[in-house]
């Protein structure tokens, strides 16, 4: 639990778990899910341009874009988690010969 600013109001000292502000009623609980829905939201969309940007590294075979995915993961715009998978299936597909995802 945190205490917070209340969105709407401004009032200090609002639980960040309480359902709706004692001061204006502005919906705490609402607020804090449509945020974690929207951050979702952007993970799935970072992943799914991480899938497209490995797919046309892997067709091209051409090893500077691999790199380049890689510089991109450690400025911080993928997880660390999700570099370190991306090494793994690189090295996966080139152990097996596999050509397409």
């Amino acid at each position: 639990m945190a205490l917070i600013k209340c969105p709407e109001c401004g009032r200090d000292n609002v639980s960040n778990t309480a359902e709706s502000c004692p001061n204006c009623g502005y919906s705490i609980k609402n607020h804090f899910e449509r945020l974690e829905q929207e951050k979702q939201k952007i993970e799935e969309v970072k992943i799914e341009q991480w899938k497209m940007r490995v797919s046309i590294a892997l067709k091209k075979n051409e090893q500077e874009k691999i790199a380049d995915l890689i510089t991109i993961g450690n400025e911080g715009y993928y997880s660390g988690y999700l570099q370190a998978v991306f090494i793994i299936f690189l090295r996966v597909i080139s152990t097996r010969h596999i050509s397409t995802i």
